[in-house]
């Protein structure tokens, strides 16, 4: 149950009285108290008067006892107090309420002044209030603050009278307090000595300003925070007493740092516990604190250097999706683009929210452009460590929008020769090469313009699948070195309103990070309209007047298209055709992917591939096949071998028998698609073995091979073993 807070009435706040109040703009220094008018520093007696906060069932309000007393005030009473104690008397189903609420009212302007400076982390204090009020347990926190001021204060000339006060009122307050609470403060510093606190004291080791050590509640990094207020919470249905922790770091909006907060809890523990023991702590008990500060700083920095605006990077670690059900762990291994402000605008959960005001007024004007304010962001040293660990972003490849850890956030690599190893002429690739060339050169000398119609660069790849049209749109990303955001027609939606919605997200996204779009399976945007199809026709005039304002560049692959519409083809810069993979190709592909897998090119030679080069398969399924065997292979702790490959490919149901003839001419099926035993080779094909099963084996289920692979989302492998051994035996043989 909620502590009932005393009325802001004048008898509860006015505890001596009306005589003399202090104004409220009072300035604490000499010169205005010696004016002609009479202010509370004659008044104000240097003492603590001590008074009951009582409820009135007569004036339904708190008084104080010396309101239900009026008749007993002498003239002496009437002088104000510098200190006066506010103790609650509660009602009686209220006596069982577990933190007390004693607060003290302060008048005097003398110790006001010094405790702006030393309780400045302390947030939450009306220093214009009359008078201002203080819990008990604020002033006991940081009392050892206020002997470190007071000591200061010492090396300075008590000809001041103004510092001369504040000193006198200063040591008055101190006295005072060691006296009062001496039996709380006593097991509070003995506690210390050992680092170690009550769960009752508990308030006196986590002070506003304290620099606090926790750690990410997504990745479980370290963090560091900065603690702003500690409110004692009573016990609740669900939740026993508990101290509730406000605390700051710095976080980034439009690559400006400022401050985000948020709230851990120190649930009611019993007897006394070890400080290192707490899931949130102060950084000073760490043994290695310095290095850890160290170590947060550099974090700070990078994180602050990935921050200011957009950043094409490479991810290869655990990245963390958070959705309905909280945050959910993904394996990534991918480029990726940071970028905070398109984060909140297109991800299902935005990320914390980031207060409005910058740090202590470091980011100055507001008529200064985004650029020069992130320019002129300055941190210290203390708050660069309180800079967190996520960033957030997209990954290109699992076109997810994702929170990544900084530490394993890395530079690109590019590769551009890999543009050049493509399986184009020479006449082609130039041609490619130059048109985006001069796109680039050309957007960057009308950068400053309005965007007009028909700026952009329009690619088509048409061929069959797996012959390398996405290969070609990755290459040419790594000659201009931009992201490559690729999106199926799957994802555009089915209707010409969810086309123009994902569309217009999809440029404005690609235009943000001047990234090249690659569309796949582009063929139902593409083909020629029909009179008897509207849905389509709609669907497809959306998709042209698209392409007119996009000033990016758009590469589009179709598989099976035939005609194109006379108004998409006015709008493709140029059009490439790719032809089903040669022998030779399939070659390349084969040794490229099994050195990827380790292997080398004598292990590759050795193992007699060559009827393996000529299956009619594209550079997808030979993708696929040799990671699924090295997989395999890996998981039974040897080197990837023929057999390997033999068993997924057989598994993935590839037509081993259909071997591409010696004229390079398209393969001729020997047994069907399924390999059903007892279909017999044509008589003019020489050498290849005729499989055949009795009656009884077509009746009688196959033996079954099983094994775990995790690639090309195959997560089991059975195995039909006799066609296998049969095939796999031929292809040995013939390879000897």
């Amino acid at each position: 149950m909620d502590e009932i807070q005393p009325t802001e009435s004048p008898s509860a706040n006015d505890i001596s009285g009306d005589h003399g109040r202090p104004r409220r703009d009072q300035p604490p220094n000499l010169e205005e108290a010696n004016s002609s008018q009479e202010t509370t520093l004659f008044n104000l007696k240097l003492d603590v008067k001590r008074v009951l906060l009582m409820w009135s069932q007569e004036k339904s309000e708190y008084v104080t006892k010396d309101d239900l007393e009026e008749e007993k005030k002498t003239e002496d009473d009437s002088a104000q107090y510098a200190f006066t104690i506010v103790r609650p008397v509660k009602p009686a189903y209220l006596r069982d309420v577990y933190w007390d609420d004693i607060r003290i009212h302060v008048r005097s302007q003398y110790f006001i002044t010094a405790a702006k400076v030393v309780m400045k982390p302390q947030r939450n204090i009306s220093w214009e209030a009359d008078p201002v009020v203080f819990q008990y347990r604020q002033l006991l926190a940081f009392l050892p603050k206020f002997k470190e001021y007071r000591s200061s204060l010492s090396k300075s000339s008590d000809a001041d009278p103004e510092l001369a006060e504040i000193k006198l009122h200063l040591d008055f307050f101190i006295d005072f307090m060691e006296l009062e609470y001496q039996d709380q403060l006593r097991v509070l510093r003995s506690l210390q000595q050992e680092q170690r606190v009550s769960f009752r004291l508990l308030w006196g080791i986590f002070v506003p300003g304290t620099l606090l050590l926790s750690n990410c509640e997504v990745s479980g990094e370290p963090i560091a925070l900065r603690l702003v207020r500690v409110d004692t919470e009573d016990a609740t249905v669900d939740k026993s007493p508990h101290y509730s922790l406000l605390c700051e770091y710095i976080d980034f909006s439009e690559g400006i740092p400022a401050l985000a907060v948020l709230t851990r809890e120190i649930p009611e523990f019993p007897g006394d516990m070890l400080l290192a023991d707490f899931g949130i702590r102060p950084m000073y008990v760490e043994k290695n604190a310095q290095e850890l500060r160290d170590t947060l700083i550099e974090r700070g920095r990078r994180y602050w250097s990935l921050s200011k605006t957009w950043r094409h990077m490479q991810y290869s670690a655990i990245a963390w999706l958070k959705d309905d059900q909280g945050q959910r762990k993904t394996a990534v291994k991918s480029r990726i683009v940071l970028d905070r402000d398109l984060y909140d605008s297109y991800a299902d959960h935005a990320s914390p929210t980031i207060e409005q005001s910058t740090l202590a007024g470091q980011i100055l004007v507001k008529r200064l452009t985004r650029k020069e304010r992130v320019q002129n962001a300055e941190l210290l040293l203390d708050d660069v460590m309180l800079i967190p660990v996520l960033l957030y972003g997209f990954s290109l490849s699992d076109r997810q929008w994702l929170q990544f850890d900084v530490n394993h956030v890395q530079e690109v690599t590019w590769n551009p020769e890999s543009f050049r190893h493509l399986e184009l002429a020479d006449e082609t690739k130039d041609l490619v090469k130059s048109l985006i060339h001069s796109h680039i050169l050309r957007s960057a000398a009308f950068d400053d313009f309005v965007v007009g119609k028909g700026t952009g660069l329009i690619l088509n790849l048409h061929g069959p699948p797996g012959v390398g049209k996405s290969l070609t749109a990755e290459a040419m990303c790594e000659v201009v070195t931009s992201p490559l955001y690729m999106v199926g027609a799957g994802d555009l939606g089915t209707t010409a309103s969810e086309l123009d919605r994902a569309l217009n997200k999809i440029f404005r996204i690609a235009t943000a990070w001047k990234a090249v779009v690659l569309i796949d399976e582009a063929d139902v945007f593409l083909e020629e309209r029909a009179r008897d199809d509207l849905k389509r026709n709609a669907m497809v005039a959306v998709f042209l007047r698209q392409l007119e304002y996009f000033p990016g560049i758009l590469i589009l692959t179709t598989n099976r298209l035939e005609s194109f519409d006379d108004a998409i083809k006015s709008r493709i810069h140029l059009s490439l055709t790719f032809e089903h993979l040669t022998p030779n190709t399939r070659e390349k592909l084969w040794r490229a992917f099994l050195r990827k897998a380790g292997l080398t090119d004598n292990q590759i030679s050795n193992m007699n591939m060559e009827r393996m080069f000529q299956l009619p398969l594209n550079g997808r399924e030979i993708k696929n096949i040799v990671q699924t065997a090295a997989t395999f292979a890996s998981h039974n702790k040897r080197v990837l071998t023929l057999e390997d490959l033999l068993r997924v490919t057989q598994t993935n149901k590839v037509p081993l028998e259909r071997i591409v003839s010696s004229n390079g001419t398209e393969p001729r099926v020997i047994l069907d698609s399924t390999h059903n035993a007892g279909t017999k080779a044509p008589s003019n094909e020489p050498g290849l073995p005729t499989l055949t099963t009795s009656s009884a084996q077509k009746d009688t289920p196959s033996p079954r091979w099983s094994g775990s692979a995790t690639v090309a989302g195959v997560s089991t492998v059975l195995l039909a073993a006799a066609p296998l051994l049969a095939v796999t035996a031929w292809i040995l043989q013939r390879n000897r």
